[in-house]
C-alpha cells in the first residue's frame, strides 16, 4: 500500500495546533485557533470522546522488513532513539528498556498509520486496511506467538504546545490499539505510548510525524 502523497509544490503542511494559542487559552480559543489553521482540525483534549473513524479515504502503509540478519542493529537502533524520547520516563526506566530491546529475539515495525493534522480519529478506509493488514498469514505467524508483544507507539509535530501534542499522540495510540483489539481481533499483549511532537519518523516532512508506528516484540 503506497504511502501518503507528499504534498504539491508551493502547498502549506498544516501544523497540529499551533504556538500562536497562549498557555492559559481555554478550550474554545483553542478552538478558534485551531479552526484558522489550514487544513486542520480542531487539536484539544476532549470532554466528550472523538469517533474512532471518520469517513474520507487514507492509506496505511506496511513497513518495510526491519528483521533481517544484516539490519537487526540498525532496527534496534531506531527503537532505542524512541525510547530515548519517551516524554517523562526516567532514566532508569529508559535504561531498563533499552536493555530489553538488546536481549529481545526479533524486533519489526509492523505498520505506519498516517493521520490528518489535529485528528486523533482515524479515517474508516484507513481502520479497514489495519484490520486488513492484521489478517494477513504473514502477520497472522507472527502474532500466533503469545509472548509477541505489540508496542503501538503515537506521533505528532512539534508545530504547537507540547501539552497538547502529547495528548493528541496519546489519542491517536489509543485508537488504534482499539482497532486491533476489537475489529483485527488481536489478543497479544499491547503497549499504547504517547510520544507527543518529534522529528523522529521524517525530519524534513512534518506531515509524516503524524501517524502511530506498530511494533512487533518477541522478547528472550
Amino acid at each position: 500500500m503506497s504511502p501518503a502523497a507528499p504534498p504539491q509544490p508551493g502547498a502549506t503542511v498544516a501544523p497540529e495546533l499551533g504556538d500562536a494559542t497562549p498557555p492559559q487559552a481555554n478550550a474554545t480559543q483553542a478552538a478558534e485557533a485551531g479552526a484558522r489553521a489550514e487544513s486542520e482540525s480542531v487539536a484539544v483534549p476532549e470532554t466528550s470522546p472523538k469517533p474512532l473513524v471518520h469517513d474520507e479515504p487514507e492509506s496505511v502503509s506496511r513497513a518495510p522488513n526491519l528483521v533481517s540478519e544484516q539490519n537487526i542493529d540498525a532496527t534496534r537502533a531506531a527503537v532505542i532513539k524512541r525510547i530515548e524520547a519517551l516524554p517523562a520516563a526516567t532514566t532508569e526506566k529508559k535504561t531498563g528498556l533499552i536493555e530489553k530491546m538488546y536481549k529481545a529475539r526479533s524486533i519489526e515495525r509492523l505498520a505506519v498509520v498516517p493521520f490528518d493534522a489535529g485528528r486523533t480519529a482515524l479515517r474508516k478506509a484507513a481502520a479497514e486496511e489495519i484490520v486488513k493488514l492484521f489478517e494477513q498469514p504473514e502477520v497472522q505467524n507472527k502474532l500466533s506467538d503469545p509472548t509477541t508483544i505489540l508496542v503501538v507507539a503515537g506521533y505528532a509535530d512539534l508545530g504547537g504546545r507540547e501539552d497538547i501534542n502529547l495528548h493528541i499522540s496519546q489519542q491517536r495510540a489509543e485508537n488504534v490499539s482499539k482497532i486491533l483489539r476489537e475489529q483485527a481481533k488481536v489478543s497479544n499483549a499491547l503497549q499504547t505510548v504517547g510520544m507527543g511532537g518529534t522529528e523522529l519518523l521524517d525530519s524534513t516532512r512534518p506531515d509524516q510525524n503524524r501517524a502511530v508506528e506498530v511494533w512487533a516484540v518477541v522478547p528472550l
